[in-house]
């Protein structure tokens, strides 16, 4: 056996030493390193320290040369952006990770999550190619110094509060393909230097200020295909150059101030899938061209002034999966192709003027989730409910005020996706399914129909729950309450003719007064508001917190409300609107709180005295402020008085008061023949519903109600003392005075007489003829139509010879001419 000699181990042994070193030489190089990296981006507070604990005498060390790094412009130029970094006020960041030093070095292209960078190897540099600050609380203006990153690619500083305007340097990023600085604070317009950005393929500027027209190099971004703009100052038209953008897919352009009509070319980009264009104040015909859009998917040109009939080369739009046209003028039929596109999912077409009513059939939209339609006057003869059996995706429909009539089908209630129903205002008859084994709907709206029956304890007992449930206004015949209780969120008012219980008689047989006792005649509600006194006049509190589907009767029974819907893009329902600040009005009371509904808010005073009465309707915008990113945002609604005495439409308080939170009032005086006052105000379909305010529908800050005062007979002044009677030499004097005129006026009639008869008597019709008035008269016959022979005047024929004579009004003139005699006597009392 061989055995290792000592001097074999001795070697062996120093070789191993010389590898150990070596590891160990490059383990400590790592920790220098990578201690380095890890100081620097410690907070600036924090000493620097070495690897062993130590504080580090002097500077880091210098990393390896063959260490890759960035160019020092770009280090600035990222910098400067870290700098723009902010922290909350508790001085937690939240969940993001924030520079905690605000700084970068060279070396730094793998050590931060919000940037990206691109490395060549052979030159040992880096570019930064991506940069996510989104949600990072950066505030301030955007750094010029951005233009120096010519690499980049990626730009997100979206959702910070970032002001001033875009620097035109961005111009200058030659390779940049996205960029977002939508949720900012930013002024200003696009910069003309953005014309340079051949590569972007993404625009987002959303939620900004920014304003004036919109740029027409936009054709120019060959690679552009997403376009988003929307919530700014943008104002003016599409310009028509928006047709050659070749690859353009989607265009957000959505509450801006932009009008006019839309343009041809808009219908020349064929790549087109989403073309958004709500809240703006466009006009007129939607153009046929927009039918060529063979790709398009969605399309949103809701709360604008579009009217006439919508094109009929919209049939060719096989692709829609979303069509918006809520809260225009579009009026004849609503066209059959609409229920023909085999991808629509939801459809919108609520608050227009469309004529007639829903088709029969309506068997083409397999995969409709969400069909929207109000206000369809129907025809002469009654309108069934359509069949839409085959739409069994349905998750939210509303068929409010389409005069329908019949039953609701039982289909309705077994749609298995069914949330939202709403029936309301219809002329619907017949029963509700006693049962109901799937899944119930979540809100129910059956206002105002003809339904009877009874009302089942399945729908009844969803209020409980959270749910909105209101059956009022109809015929049913019994109540089923699962637990004998009436949820706030269960509107029963007037939903039947009879009731014994007296309990509930408010809530489901509508109002009655005591002994039939007629005993207020005025009435003061501050609309969701609390107590108060204006004007020596006691406004009653209205803070009931409810009003998805209530009946609310006050304490005293004079007044009540009943209010129906939801806010379908809020976080969670509120009926009133509170404000202490800006209100214009010394009554800061009554005007810095409001009641809303999301579709409909009737007041009912009670027990009045039958008479006529002033009633005054307060109002100011308190929704919202005019500091925000658009203008064109409005809260629109009607207002019947009394049954439609009196009525507003379209009614804009912002409009009608000048701005918001200014007061407006309107003022009517009506007639109460029941002793009940009913105001209703309601949400047709018109206004903004998403921007600026979630809390759209009608909205109401007080109501005053107060007799019409009695016209006061003038009182006639008494006669001065001593002076009570008049002397009768004055009475005598007007009685002479009097007489005496009166019998000059007989003299001169009767001279005036004479003297026209005098003068007919010898007129001389014919040399050497002489006729008065009575032989004239005899001779025509009693100026007889038989003898008339000219078309001018009354020319009659007097003497059967060849002699004519013409009498005509009111002068006399003698004419002569062949064998003819033409008398003219214009004079329309003979």
């Amino acid at each position: 056996m061989n055995t290792l000699q000592p001097s074999h181990i001795n070697a062996h042994w120093r070789s191993t030493r010389r590898n150990m070193f070596k590891v160990l030489a490059s383990l400590l190089l790592f920790l220098v390193l990578y201690c380095r990296t890890t100081v620097e981006e410690l907070d600036s507070n924090c000493p620097q320290r070495s690897c062993n604990g130590t504080t580090a005498a002097g500077p880091p060390p210098t990393p390896p040369s063959w260490l890759p790094r960035l160019p020092q412009q770009e280090v600035d130029a990222v910098n400067t952006l870290l700098h723009l970094v902010t922290t909350s006020p508790s001085g937690q960041t939240g969940q993001k990770t924030y520079p905690p030093n605000k700084n970068i070095s060279g070396t730094h292209c793998y050590s931060r999550t919000f940037m990206e960078c691109k490395c060549k190897s052979s030159t040992n540099t880096c570019w930064v190619t991506k940069i996510d600050l989104h949600d990072y609380q950066l505030s301030g203006p955007i750094p010029k110094e951005i233009g120096n990153l010519a690499y980049l690619k990626s730009l997100d500083l979206s959702g910070q509060d970032l002001t001033g305007s875009i620097p035109p340097e961005i111009g200058n990023l030659s390779h940049l393909e996205s960029l977002n600085l939508s949720s900012n604070s930013l002024v200003g317009s696009i910069p003309n230097t953005f014309v340079k950005l051949s590569q972007l393929s993404v625009l987002k500027l959303c939620d900004n200020k920014l304003e004036g027209p919109l740029p027409k190099f936009l054709p120019e971004l060959k690679s552009l295909r997403s376009l988003y703009l929307c919530n700014n100052l943008f104002n003016e038209s599409i310009p028509p150059e928006i047709g050659g953008c070749p690859k353009l897919e989607y265009l957000s352009l959505s509450n801006n101030s932009l009008s006019g009509k839309l343009p041809d070319e808009l219908g020349h980009v064929s790549t087109l899938r989403g073309l958004y264009l709500a809240d703006n104040q466009f006009w007129g015909r939607l153009p046929e061209s927009l039918g060529s859009l063979a790709h398009l998917e969605e399309m949103s040109v809701m709360n604008n002034l579009f009217d006439d009939q919508l094109p009929q080369s919209f049939r060719y739009l096989k692709k829609l999966e979303y069509f918006n046209i809520l809260g225009n003028a579009f009026n004849k039929s609503i066209p059959g192709y609409i229920f023909e596109w085999p991808e629509l999912e939801k459809l919108i077409l609520m608050g227009n003027n469309f004529e007639g009513h829903l088709p029969n059939k309506i068997l083409g939209l397999p995969k409709m989730a969400y069909l929207a339609i109000n206000n369809l006057p129907g025809g002469k003869t009654d309108v069934s409910f359509p069949d839409i059996h085959n739409m069994v995706s349905l998750y939210f429909l509303t068929l409010r005020n389409c005069s329908l009539t019949g039953p609701i089908p039982d289909y309705i209630w077994r749609f298995t996706n069914l949330f939202y129903l709403d029936l309301s205002f219809n002329n619907l008859t017949g029963k509700i399914p006693p049962d109901l084994n799937q899944s119930q709907p979540q809100f129910v709206f059956l206002r105002s129909n003809k339904l009877n029956g009874t009302v089942p304890g399945w729908l009844t007992s969803l209020s409980n729950s959270g749910s909105y449930v209101d059956v009022s206004e109809n015929s049913f015949t019994n109540v089923n309450l699962t637990n004998g209780n009436i949820s706030s969120n269960l509107n029963l008012f007037e939903c039947r003719s009879q009731y014994s219980d007296t309990r509930s008689k408010w809530q489901q047989a509508g109002y009655h007064c005591d002994n039939d006792t007629q005993i207020y005649d005025h009435l003061y509600i501050n609309c969701g508001g609390n107590a108060t006194s204006v004007d020596g006049h006691d406004f009653e509190a209205d803070t009931q917190s409810d009003g998805g589907s209530t009946f609310f009767l006050s304490t005293n029974k004079t007044w009540a409300y009943s209010s129906m819907g939801t806010f379908l893009d809020a976080d969670e329902d509120e009926f009133i609107l509170d404000k202490t600040c800006n209100i214009s009005n010394t009554d800061v009371s009554l005007y810095s709180n409001a009641r809303i509904a999301p579709i409909s808010l009737k007041y009912y005073g009670f027990c009045l005295k039958n008479g006529s009465y002033t009633v005054q309707l307060h109002f100011a915008e308190i929704g919202w402020d005019t500091n925000g990113s658009s203008t064109i945002g409005k809260r629109v609604f009607d207002v019947d008085v009394q049954g439609g005495q009196y009525y507003l439409r379209d009614f804009d308080i912002q409009k009608e008061a000048g701005d918001v939170n200014k007061v407006i009032t309107k003022e009517y005086n009506v007639s109460v023949t029941n002793s009940r006052l009913e105001i209703h105000l309601y949400w047709t379909g018109k206004g903004s519903t998403y921007n600026p305010t979630k809390y759209y529908g009608p909205s109401i800050s007080a109501i005053s109600v107060y007799p019409v005062p009695r016209p006061e007979p003038v009182p006639v002044p008494p006669p001065p003392p001593g002076k009570n009677k008049f002397p009768r030499s004055a009475i005598a004097g007007i009685v002479g005075s009097a007489l005496v005129f009166g019998i000059l006026i007989l003299a001169l009639s009767w001279a005036l007489v004479r003297i026209r008869h005098r003068k007919l008597k010898g007129l001389e019709l014919h040399p050497g003829v002489v006729f008065d008035y009575k032989k004239l008269k005899a001779a025509t016959n009693g100026f007889a139509p038989d003898n008339k022979i000219d078309g001018v005047g009354n020319v009659y024929k007097v003497i059967p010879t060849l002699t004519a004579y013409a009498e005509k009004r009111p002068f006399f003139s003698l004419l002569r001419f062949t064998n003819i005699s033409i008398v003219l006597v214009l004079n329309d009392r003979f």
